[in-house]
């Protein structure tokens, strides 16, 4: 990997030619959808783009009937899961599309919902994942990156969002529709064993086996939060687990939402611990830091970012989100803490 480093020169950004951040680089140095909308000027700054709720499946999937009928699949319905991955298409090798995510217990149809739809069952819903997993395929047959299984860590007595029943999140607020009543879907991908007190995932095992059945050169990545604080260990043993059990999963997915206030040691000797123990490379998937003082969301970029930047196993970062007042995110604290150069 060509050496990569971050230097402190705002003033040069300000005067040189647009162009994105990581342009040259060894990664990616993405961002997400801006309220459903991808920015006009996402290429000035990010070779990466993930939609951040758009192509998510309760985003897409309908049926043809409230409850019941044929399945219809709405591409741009909401946050541009299409217009993303054209954007990343116009400059192949130049830009790089995510697609987050296959399945995830906090966003999926109503229709898979126990309350909403009383009459769901485990063999339905197989049905209809299997439906989504071949329709997005026979979208987006070339995808490069693919969020396979989001929040699935068991903490406590749930998963990170709900599968099946619903979820509480990072700060014990819950994440999805609670009128929802939980899915099946873990029954419907194989359940959940227990072996000697230890969670299997058996239904993540297999949403892996189904995608790399479908996109045999894609990069799978297994995503959650809280792994570099609460469930650092818990998130390890799934990763060893899954592996173990056979789930092609490439990359483990670092959401990096809960670094603020980290120190520079302490977010290095996490990030190798469990490069380390899975075996795996990292991604930072949705790095934010939610600190409305510039000077220490600044000290925080400086402490993560040349680490994230500089380190082999990191296979990319993705800002998740770029507005003031937006989880904390500002263009300018980043660019003050430097552009990317090439040496």
């Amino acid at each position: 990997m060509k050496k990569i480093l971050l230097f402190v020169s705002f003033a040069m950004y300000s005067m040189a030619v647009a162009a994105p951040l990581a342009q040259g680089g060894a990664k990616f140095l993405g961002n997400i959808t801006t309220s459903g909308q991808i920015r006009s000027d996402m290429g000035d700054l990010w070779n990466q783009i993930t939609p951040e709720n758009g192509c998510k499946w309760g985003s897409i999937h309908s049926l043809s009937n409230g409850n019941s009928g044929t399945s219809r699949f709405a591409w741009d319905n909401y946050d541009k899961c299409e217009s993303a991955y054209n954007w990343a298409k116009e400059k192949p090798g130049e830009r790089h599309f995510k697609f987050h995510a296959l399945v995830w217990g906090s966003q999926y149809p109503n229709f898979l919902c126990k309350k909403k739809n009383p009459g769901i069952t485990v063999e339905q819903t197989k049905r209809y994942i299997t439906e989504w997993f071949d329709a997005v395929a026979a979208k987006f047959p070339d995808l490069e990156y693919i969020d396979v299984v989001n929040e699935a860590i068991w903490a406590g007595d749930n998963y990170h969002s709900g599968y099946g029943k619903p979820a509480q999140g990072a700060n014990g607020i819950s994440t999805d529709d609670t009128e929802c009543g939980g899915s099946y879907i873990i029954e419907a991908l194989g359940g959940d064993s227990i072996v000697n007190g230890k969670h299997q995932y058996n239904f993540i095992t297999t949403a892996f086996k189904m995608a790399r059945e479908r996109w045999p050169k894609a990069v799978l990545i297994y995503n959650d939060y809280n792994t570099l604080t609460w469930q650092m260990n818990e998130g390890i043993e799934l990763i060893q687990t899954i592996v173990k059990n056979g789930a092609p999963v490439d990359v483990y997915g670092q959401q990096a939402h809960d670094c603020k206030g980290m120190s520079k040691t302490d977010f290095e000797n996490k990030l190798t611990k469990i490069h380390q123990e899975t075996g795996l490379p990292l991604l930072i998937s949705e790095y934010d830091i939610g600190e409305a003082d510039d000077e220490k969301q600044k000290t925080d970029y400086a402490n993560h970012i040349p680490f994230m930047w500089e380190t082999p196993w990191i296979a990319g970062i993705t800002i998740w989100g770029i507005l003031t007042g937006r989880l904390g995110q500002r263009i300018p604290d980043l660019l003050r803490m430097g552009r990317i150069a090439q040496r």
